[in-house]
């Protein structure tokens, strides 16, 4: 007795795809031909096709569409869509030859019907349908293996003798032969690798062929005269092109084409030129296998290997000839020159505000310069300036800003700029505590300044924080050990709020912070019982994140009482250490370099408030974590030191003896790549930001605020390399570039508004060779705002990238989780309906840095299940699952959400021996074995200890042969 399974249900690569009108598209996954509809985005119908193989290739007959050839490996079908919407077989079985098939052409006239088909071999088989007979066999002359192959109706005859073949073959050629005869009329050559796609326009008669070289190759063909020449080549690749598709749009010749390294390229034929790259990869996933192109739409699709399909509208792209002039093309780059009193000193910071530059040289000199009206002024001179200098700005109102700069001997100086409608600049002193100074300005006369000042210590960061229309000062020392003090800009002073203590790290300055505020209630519905508890999230330069309690006073009225000012004073020397510390958050000790925090509002459960953490992180990418402040309560208050006995080293001590929390209060939830090339996330730019330097980008923004933080992203500054870019979310693609050497020099960008409501002047200056380089950009309404129809280019779920290592069914078969070698998590809901079952795709866990291996999970009561998932590089990961609470049958499970609670990750450490002699020279030969970070978690098995006992067990096969 013999049998085999039939799936119920297949998910994989498409592999081919076509429009077969305007609103519906053919694609292919393995076995299966489906009909998608692109404006509801479902799956119309699926049909077997080709069963036991895989459809490689998609053709329609030119006159009837609703005829659809498709053939895989040795074998073909013909299959007919009938005015239902579902699949019928033409032929009663498949078509099966001696060889492996490249291509098909279909001939159907009144009186014959024929299928023109080529081989792997360079030969060519003509198949009468009428009488299902192979009528005749046509061998090249020259017999070769080949990669690809084109048949070309050049005069669109019905006769196969008329027909035209284009081989790719292997030895980096492609060769034009004549179906009547077998001769070779053209040999094209210009690559340096084999030929993997062959495409032809019949509107210029251009061919186009695609290689192993990573370039395209676009030929002058001219049929009369059987010559050739070579147009021109395109190189946007980085690695194998595997397929193109030509197009026009206003008598412009176009081409698009995708390639191994997950890009999308769009070239003007006619100018030679590379439009746009589509960079919409996601991590992991393996290839970009299939492309089609709507002409009469100005619409692309792409087939990939993690079974999504991706449409991309090209009008946004596209512009008009005078408009690529004047937005594509038209990125100027100036070099500023800066007329400096020594010819040693050198620009070592600079910022922009208000369309000027303000930049410190490393003599002491402080600039203002206008590029756009190329006039400079010298605002003032000092030498505490000179040798290091740091500058953030803070805006008060679109015409105020505030200024601080650190130096290297500890000082801050804050200067006061206000920009009236008649040019006028007036700079007004801020009093601060500290010292005052004469300094030179570019007038005759001198003037004072205050300065901020705690001893002789560099200033490693100043940090510009904003809570409820109030102004705080971050300022970091050097040589203070990790001492950190907080001010607060109030009635043009600054004043001391709060002294925090940084633990001990590397690098100990922070690099980004937030401030967020907590109603408590204690129990107790009235408003009289509510206090506000105000807590800081702070990244440093080593990638470790913290949350400190400060107390900040809420009085902002000018005059306040002599017992107030009393206890602030007493406050001022108040140290502050973190509640809470994550450890290594980013990879590598990466930095942290923003921090952004919205309120997500109270639970069901408690009445209070939880946030949602969004950290922009230096390795590439961008974490979100959950603030829960019910949490709070289990911490113990922390010890508060006086001034005149504070001793940071016995605080050390003391750190190290107190006992860790149980509870933590910031939870990872999930972390994101833009792009899998990108290297480095500074800042994000969101939907209606409140900030007042982005005020401008508001009336490209929508009316309705979104509720998740990670929704409501619309651009964000990053870094590739040496290159900086402006990345918008929304249409998931990169709208500025520019070359300026890395994020490790000063840079800085402003948004402009222009007389026209649909642009605006991006400009991005940058110290370059110890100089000030600038480069703008005009950006359209299309580039900045979301256009309706790109609000989704998914049309088909996507689901694995890579190989799935690992599976399990989760509630009595209605979940199915899986992991994968692209690191994923992915938990689906298993449906049944119309006869057919379907994966939806919830929940797409990410956090692990190497490959999933395994999973397990198990029940802690009805409503919540733990989840542990591992692999590769000694990663754990542990999760926690919350169903809904009405959901007490399997037949109406649904998970609402999942938590991180515990994350694992081994690491290489050494032992004591190697430890304490910092001046060992062999440090290779202390390492302690036993904590290899290679060790890869091969299976995992989790159960209770006792059956009284909400204690877990987990046990994991290792790849070193161990239980452990």
């Amino acid at each position: 007795m013999s049998g085999y399974f039939s799936p119920v249900f297949y998910k994989g690569p498409i592999i081919s795809c076509e429009y077969i009108d305007e609103k519906k598209i053919l694609i292919s996954y393995g076995a299966y031909l489906s009909l998608i509809d692109e404006c509801s985005f479902e799956e119309i119908t699926k049909f077997i096709a080709l069963k036991f193989r895989v459809i490689h290739k998609i053709v329609l007959n030119k006159k009837h569409p609703n005829k659809i050839c498709v053939f895989g490996q040795k074998a073909l079908n013909l299959i007919t869509l009938n005015n239902d919407n579902t699949f019928s077989n033409i032929l009663d079985k498949y078509l099966e030859l001696d060889d492996w098939i490249f291509d098909i052409f279909w001939i159907d006239s009144n009186s014959n019907s024929y299928l023109i088909i080529v081989l792997a071999h360079n030969n060519c088989v003509i198949y009468n349908l009428n009488t299902e007979v192979l009528e005749k066999v046509v061998q090249c002359d020259q017999k070769c293996m080949l990669y690809s192959a084109k048949i070309l109706d050049i005069n669109s005859s019905e006769n196969p003798d008329d027909l035209i073949i284009a081989s790719g073959t292997i030895f980096n050629e492609v060769l034009l032969w004549s179906l009547k005869t077998g001769n070779i009329f053209l040999i094209l050559k210009g690559h340096q690798g084999v030929i993997f796609n062959i495409e032809y326009s019949y509107k210029t008669n251009f061919l186009f062929s695609t290689s192993d070289d990573r370039s395209i190759n676009v030929w002058k063909i001219d049929m009369n005269k059987q010559s050739s020449e070579l147009y021109t080549r395109f190189y946007g690749h980085d690695a194998r092109v595997w397929q193109c598709k030509p197009f026009s749009k206003n008598n412009i010749e176009y081409l698009c084409s995708i390639g191994e390294d997950l890009k999308c390229c769009l070239w003007n034929i006619d100018d030679k030129t590379l439009i746009y790259r589509f960079d919409a990869m996601r991590k992991g996933s393996k290839n970009i296998w299939s492309l089609a192109v709507n002409e009469n739409k100005m619409q692309i699709v792409t087939g990939w290997g993690d079974g999504g399909l991706r449409k991309f509208e090209l009008n946004h792209y596209l512009l008009q000839q005078e408009d690529t002039e004047s937005f594509d093309k038209n990125q100027e780059i100036s070099d500023l020159d800066l007329a400096l009193e020594n010819d040693k000193d050198f620009i070592r910071s600079l910022i922009l505000i208000n369309k000027r530059i303000i930049c410190c040289t490393n003599l002491g000199y402080l600039f203002m310069i206008d590029s756009l009206n190329r006039s400079q002024k010298l605002l003032f001179k000092s030498i505490l300036l000179s040798n290091f200098n740091i500058i953030a700005k803070n805006a008060l109102d679109h015409n105020h800003w505030c200024l601080a700069i650190g130096t290297l001997k500890g000082f801050v100086y804050l200067l006061n700029l206000k920009f009236k409608e008649t040019e006028e600049i007036t700079i007004d002193c801020i009093n601060c505590l500290g010292i005052e100074e004469d300094l030179k300005t570019n007038d005759q006369g001198s003037s004072k300044i205050n300065l901020l000042t705690q001893g002789s210590s560099k200033i490693f960061s100043l940090i510009w924080l904003k809570y409820e229309n109030r102004n705080f000062l971050l300022v970091c020392f050097s040589l203070l050990n990790g001492l950190i003090h907080l001010y607060e800009l109030k009635n043009n002073q600054l004043e001391l709020t709060s002294r925090l203590f940084l633990p001990v790290c590397k690098q100990r300055w922070l690099t980004a912070a937030a401030i967020i505020n907590i109603n408590l209630n204690n129990d107790s519905d009235l408003l009289e019982y509510l206090h506000e508890e105000i807590f800081l999230i702070a990244g440093d330069k080593c990638g470790n994140l913290h949350l400190f309690k400060i107390q900040i006073d809420k009085s902002q009225s000018e005059n306040s009482d002599s017992d107030d000012f009393e206890e602030e004073e007493k406050n001022n020397f108040k140290l502050v250490k973190p509640l809470e510390s994550l450890s290594n958050v980013t990879k590598e000790n990466a930095s942290i370099s923003s921090i952004y925090a919205r309120n997500l509002g109270s639970s069901e459960d408690d009445d209070f408030l939880k946030y949602s953490i969004v950290c922009c992180c230096k390795d590439g990418f961008y974490r979100v974590f959950e603030f829960n402040s019910s949490y709070f309560t289990d911490y113990e208050e922390e010890e508060e030191l006086n001034d005149e006995n504070f001793s940071i080293s016995d605080e050390i001590q003391k750190s190290k003896k107190s006992p860790q929390p149980t509870k933590t209060m910031l939870k990872l939830i999930n972390k994101y790549q833009i792009n899998s090339y990108i290297d480095l996330i500074e800042e994000f730019i969101f939907e209606n930001d409140e900030r007042k330097e982005f005020g401008i980008l508001r009336k490209f923004s929508k009316d309705e605020v979104s509720e998740n933080l990670e929704t409501s992203l619309k651009l964000a500054t990053c870094f590739y390399g040496d290159k900086f870019m402006l990345w918008n979310f929304q249409l998931n693609r990169c709208l500025f570039e520019s070359k300026c050497g890395g994020a490790n020099r000063s840079w800085d960008f402003e948004f402009v508004d222009k007389e026209d409501n649909d642009n605006l002047l991006f400009r991005f200056v940058y110290v370059k060779n110890k100089s000030i380089s600038e480069t703008r950009k005009i950006l359209n309404k299309n580039e900045i705002e979301r256009p309706i129809s790109q609000s989704s280019n998914h049309l088909c779920q996507k689901f694995h990238g890579n190989t799935i290592t690992t599976c399990k069914y989760l509630k009595s078969s209605k979940y199915l989780l899986t992991g994968a070698e692209d690191t994923q998590l992915i938990i689906s809901k298993i449906t049944n309906g119309n006869n057919s079952v379907n994966l939806i795709h919830e929940f797409h866990l990410q956090g692990h840095d190497s490959v999933v291996k395994c999973i397990d999970y198990y029940e802690l009561n009805e409503n919540e299940i733990l989840l542990v998932s591992a692999g590769g590089k000694a990663n754990i990961k542990i999760w926690k699952v919350f169903l809904n609470e009405n959901s007490q049958h399997n037949d109406s499970i649904n998970i609402s959400r999942i938590t991180n609670l515990y994350e694992f990750k081994r690491k290489l450490s050494q032992s004591k021996k190697n430890f304490n002699n910092s001046k060992n020279e062999k440090p290779w030969l202390y390492v302690d074995l036993k904590s290899n970070p290679d060790i890869r978690f091969m299976d995992v098995c989790m159960f209770r200890s006792d059956l009284n006992s909400d204690d877990a067990i987990l046990c994991f096969a290792c790849s070193d042969g161990c239980i452990r």
